[in-house]
């Protein structure tokens, strides 16, 4: 279903559908950013109550995260938008993001309930980046694929006919 303006062109396809800039796949992303980072540092080691300290932190990079995204415009953004700003926003939200946890990190080091190895917040803040990147990325090559097949691009043909 497209809908269009009076001009014919159109302005509402496939990539509004299936484009993600929400926020639940952004802390889907985090999340699984920083658990990995999480397992990979524990991979050979019982951290006891680790888990309760580091949903914690997860928490707290969370929410730093989504209000960095948010300044920064990387959510509610149109599907039109060029990929190479969304990238250098993307790169620059990870960075600012990192910055804030390091800055934080001698705070939290002193609470009881807070203590993530540095390892931890440096590469899961890593991986979230590149976790958010990859899923808009191929996100968007979907939504692009849709659109080329639904204005009746020939598609290619595998096998005999």
């Amino acid at each position: 279903m497209t809908l269009g303006n009076p001009d014919g062109e159109r302005t509402i396809g496939w990539a509004h559908f299936v484009f993600p800039e929400s926020k639940v796949v952004d802390a889907l992303c985090v999340i699984s950013g920083y658990g990995l980072a999480e397992l990979i540092y524990f991979r050979n080691r019982d951290p006891s109550l680790y888990w309760q300290r580091f949903t914690t932190f997860v928490v707290i990079a969370l929410v730093i995260t989504m209000i960095v995204n948010r300044l920064l415009g990387l959510q509610g953004q149109s599907p039109r938008d060029a990929w190479s700003d969304k990238v250098r926003r993307l790169a620059f939200s990870g960075v600012v993001v990192l910055s804030v946890l390091v800055i934080l990190y001698p705070i939290g080091q002193r609470l009881p309930f807070e203590r993530v190895p540095i390892g931890v917040v440096l590469a899961g803040c890593l991986l979230a980046t590149f976790l958010m990147g990859l899923v808009r990325m191929s996100f968007r090559l979907i939504a692009w694929m849709l659109e080329q097949g639904q204005r009746g691009a020939p598609s290619p043909r595998h096998g005999l006919s």
